[in-house]
């Protein structure tokens, strides 16, 4: 061996442990000094059925620019909520979604189906809810999961950008599938008319930094990092976009390609991706009947369907046009003569948080978190006495199991 390939290999190897050392010093800093990482950021797990799912049995801190809850935490079966049973005592309600029903912006004793429980101390809430998820992770998450407790009502969560979720072509534009990111499960249309499932993929380089996360407090703070500059090149290319009729269709923090959901679809991928998601509203209304229960969409109260405004709204806070036919009412109206048609019960919760809102006489953001969109603890409070009211209204719930002074109220209950 030369001499030269002799240092050179006693470099690489000085290095190496250097790099090593240093790791190991800011592991035992971050261990020492009290910080958010010493709790962790949510660790994800894959699942060959479903994708990407929370780790079981874990804590972790849930910060935003104007938010931060320091304990949130997953079940033993994965889930926001606290520990269930799978033998089954009393009625029992299983809530679908994804971030809106997570919650993960608020404490544990806040969330619509804690308080659910409280009005009805005699029924299970059971939340499965899932950040990022569509109607295609939630049918999964029903079938690979939820159908093991054999609820007798289930409550799926439709939020707008569920109609991006369900389509890989729309969800690809948003770079979600790049750079061997992706874990999605996806239906597809044939030129028959049926849906072809394929199954997620696991994504290596992910699920190795999902096990490190779990355990090094260095590699939660690096992929805190790496988020927050990808959230930063989006909305960087965002504003270079500005103006551009791709602007609106691409980018928007977070992505302003859901306002293609809020207009009659007039591009093919916007037509197919409302076509999939009515397919698997009809799936899992034919899959919940065939186990025995019944299922009901509710449609979320999203803070642009309160504006005044919308359209103002939407140029003030992003410096964006939404697209020319933009209807704040579409996506409801539209599922809910879907629902009526096809006999999936229906609710929405629009016009009871808008009820709310003018009754209380609240400014915007109204019972939203500012800086992300999501309900705060007064959001999940008027959502938990909405759909209180519903489901005793519907005699899905006896009125009688209500608990007394619990029991749902006439204030916005009724649009």
């Amino acid at each position: 061996m030369r001499l030269s390939s002799y240092f050179s290999l006693a470099n690489l190897f000085t290095l190496c442990i250097g790099v090593f050392l240093a790791l190991a010093v800011i592991e035992g800093a971050l261990r020492i000094i009290p910080n958010r990482w010493q709790i962790g950021n949510k660790t994800l797990i894959f699942n060959p059925n479903i994708g990407g799912l929370p780790c079981p049995s874990q804590t972790f801190t849930s910060s935003t620019d104007c938010s931060c809850v320091e304990q949130v935490h997953v079940n033993s079966l994965g889930f926001r909520d606290r520990e269930r049973e799978v033998k089954k005592t009393n009625l029992r309600v299983a809530l679908l979604g994804d971030s809106f029903v997570e919650a993960v912006q608020i404490r544990d004793e806040e969330v619509i189906n804690r308080l659910l429980e409280q009005k009805f101390p005699s029924v299970e809430f059971l939340n499965f809810g899932v950040d990022d998820f569509g109607t295609t992770q939630e049918f999964l998450i029903y079938t690979y999961k939820v159908r093991d407790f054999m609820p007798d009502i289930v409550l799926l969560f439709f939020c707008s950008n569920d109609v991006r979720n369900n389509s890989f072509i729309l969800e690809s534009s948003t770079g979600r599938y790049k750079g061997g990111f992706s874990t999605r499960a996806h239906f597809h249309k044939l030129a028959d008319g049926s849906l072809e499932f394929k199954p997620p993929t696991p994504s290596p380089p992910s699920s190795r930094l999902w096990k490190l996360e779990k355990h090094l407090l260095c590699v939660r703070a690096a992929a805190e990092f790496r988020h927050k500059m990808m959230v930063y090149r989006l909305k960087k290319e965002s504003a270079r976009l500005i103006g551009s009729q791709a602007g609106w269709q691409y980018y928007w923090p977070p992505l302003s390609i859901d306002y293609g959901a809020f207009q009659e679809p007039e591009q093919a991928e916007w037509k197919e991706a409302w076509e999939i998601t009515e397919e698997l509203l009809l799936k899992l209304r034919d899959t919940v009947e065939g186990d025995g229960a019944k299922l009901a969409l509710v449609v979320l109260a999203e803070k642009i369907s309160l504006d005044h405004d919308p359209l103002r709204s939407i140029k003030e806070e992003t410096t964006l046009s939404p697209p020319p036919n933009f209807d704040p009412n579409y996506i409801a109206n539209r599922l809910e003569t879907f629902a009526k048609a096809n006999g999936i019960r229906f609710l929405s919760l629009i016009p009871h948080f808008r009820k709310y809102r003018d009754e209380h006489n609240l400014s915007s953001p109204y019972c939203f978190i500012p800086c992300d969109g999501h309900w705060n603890a007064l959001g999940h409070k008027v959502a938990a006495e909405v759909v209180a009211h519903y489901l005793v209204q519907q005699g899905l719930i006896p009125k009688e199991l209500a608990s007394p002074g619990e029991g749902p109220k006439t204030s916005c209950t009724e649009p």
